[in-house]
């Protein structure tokens, strides 16, 4: 698969679990943190999952 497609999907399924863990009351923080042990990002690159925190 090309780069840009795996981004797409990467992004796409960090959306899907910001939106899971906002609706188990999860705060902010533990949902980056979260996001961040679960596609092996760093702390700073998970950050970019606020922007799905509606």
């Amino acid at each position: 698969m090309c780069q840009a497609l795996e981004e797409i999907e990467i992004k796409g399924k960090i959306e899907g679990s910001v939106e899971t863990y906002r609706e188990f009351i999860l705060s902010l923080q533990d949902t980056i943190q979260r996001i961040a042990e679960k596609f092996n990002l760093s702390l700073q690159k998970s950050e970019e999952g606020r922007k799905y925190w509606k």
